[in-house]
């Protein structure tokens, strides 16, 4: 997103609170917390400045209570802002491509849900494990996602976001693939994936 006013740059460096740039989306009920390719230059901004790690979690304060859900969508890093993001939430669903290399990332992310638990965060947890992008043509992708489901178990969501043009192509037209394309497999497999989320979240509280 071009041409902000405010963003989620704002909030890291600024006095600017969560709930001041939020913004109204096409989909009913749901707000967006706007970014852009300038928040890539707050880790280093931030590098050296005390309490760095706790910045989200403070600005974020004032809206704990409002939403029934609040999704922080991070890079796939594990830099300073995936780390301010882990001292705010409570749970961590993880994206997984079923791909080999994706594996090495995912126990990497695992150990660094761990720590910020220990020290920062102590009601930090992963909650499930989401294979996406995958192909059952293919060897390699049921091959990765055998092994995800029996290393992890019942951390592995039952629902699989397949590989899908229409997923590609809907980042493009700013909205979501079940606006874009309600009726792809891409749309069907992420309502199916939030109907779990819900009903995982019963199971749990």
């Amino acid at each position: 997103i071009h041409n902000l006013e405010r963003s989620m740059y704002n909030v890291f460096l600024e006095e600017v609170y969560f709930e001041e740039i939020l913004t109204k989306t096409c989909v009913e009920n749901m707000t967006l917390a706007p970014s852009n390719d300038a928040l890539a230059g707050v880790e280093r901004i931030l590098a050296h400045e005390k309490g760095r790690d706790l910045i989200l979690r403070k600005r974020m304060s004032t809206v704990v209570n409002k939403y029934d859900y609040i999704m922080l969508d991070c890079p796939p890093s594990l830099g300073l802002i995936t780390i301010n993001s882990l001292t705010f939430v409570k749970e961590v669903f993880i994206p997984l491509e079923t791909k080999v290399l994706a594996l090495n990332g995912l126990v990497t992310l695992i150990n660094t849900v761990q720590v910020v638990k220990e020290r920062l965060n102590h009601s930090l947890e992963v909650t499930g494990i989401i294979a996406c992008r995958f192909d059952g043509r293919t060897n390699l992708s049921n091959e990765v996602f055998n092994q995800i489901k029996e290393r992890f178990k019942d951390k592995v969501f039952d629902t699989i976001i397949k590989e899908n043009t229409r997923l590609a192509e809907c980042p493009i037209s700013g909205k979501p693939i079940t606006l874009y394309a309600p009726d792809s497999s891409g749309a069907i497999d992420y309502t199916n994936l939030a109907k779990e989320v819900v009903q995982r979240e019963k199971l749990l509280h």
